[in-house]
């Protein structure tokens, strides 16, 4: 269509899907061309939406400095009266800056800084009801006080966004945070509580790629979640739970005829019924 506008909002968005699908170097790419039409519109508000975007991309490639600058640019860009506009991502670009720049200042030990944003961040999520946005602010609120080894209070922030994210099922944050409360609880030396947290994310993450697998008929991925369950269920002294889903596992298996697992499944199965 030749618009440069329409142009720029999708490789803004492009680059968020690269950084979703891990494909870090082309994020790097779409988001820079993004920057580069959006300075010559002066389109401030694509200009937010695709720095927030592009920062993301950086913080998972391990280029926290490259975070601070895009970050801090981003924040004093922002007009005064937008700091609860979205731009069209998921929440606040404020928030997520200021929760980009906690994580990637917390990784560099820059610690003072980033209880500055940490402050900030909670304070500006916390009247958007918004169980993502609050969830998103307590996790990196945790996580600095987990690299500091400051353990009281990262086991206050994680058990905070674990009801928060709970409560309002947002299902992503869940099993990051539920991983991060056992490294507290054992941290405190609660190793029984410690133990059933882990397991606990680990139940999370198979339940959560079992919702995704099956609207999608992915049934080699299926499977594998019940296999997955089944181990679970059996090593927690859940043994009806673990039948069950050991036996919907070795039957699908045997179906695909995918006998490198299915041996395997056989013998959970076994181990179960014994």
């Amino acid at each position: 269509m030749n618009d440069d506008h329409k142009r720029g909002r999708v490789c803004a968005f492009l680059t968020s899907s690269h950084r979703l699908l891990g494909e870090l170097d082309e994020a790097l790419v779409t988001g820079s061309r993004a920057l580069e039409i959006t300075g010559r519109l002066g389109d401030l508000r694509l200009r937010i939406l695709t720095t927030t975007f592009l920062a993301q991309a950086h913080y998972y490639r391990g280029e926290y400095e490259r975070v601070v600058e895009l970050a801090v640019d981003n924040l004093a860009a922002g007009p005064a009266d937008s700091v609860y506009e979205t731009f069209g991502a998921a929440q606040p670009a404020s928030v997520f800056d200021r929760v980009l720049l906690v994580l990637s200042l917390a990784e560099l030990g820059r610690f003072a800084e980033a209880a500055e944003y940490e402050a900030e961040a909670i304070r500006l999520a916390e009247p958007t009801q918004h169980a993502y946005t609050i969830g998103v602010a307590h996790r990196a609120a945790a996580t600095l006080h987990l690299l500091k080894g400051d353990w009281a209070k990262a086991r206050s922030l994680v058990e905070y966004g674990i009801t928060v994210a709970r409560t309002g099922n947002v299902v992503l944050l869940l099993p990051l945070a539920v991983a991060s409360s056992a490294w507290v609880l054992a941290q405190l030396g609660e190793a029984d509580e410690a133990l059933n947290r882990l397991r606990e994310a680990e139940q999370l993450l198979e339940r959560q790629a079992l919702a995704l697998a099956e609207p999608r008929g992915m049934r080699p991925l299926i499977a594998h979640c019940h296999l997955g369950l089944g181990k679970l269920y059996r090593r927690t002294g859940k043994r009806e739970q673990a039948r069950e889903h050991l036996t919907t596992a070795t039957t699908m298996y045997r179906e695909m005829e995918m006998r490198f697992w299915l041996g395997p499944a056989e013998a959970e199965l076994a181990e179960v019924r014994a």
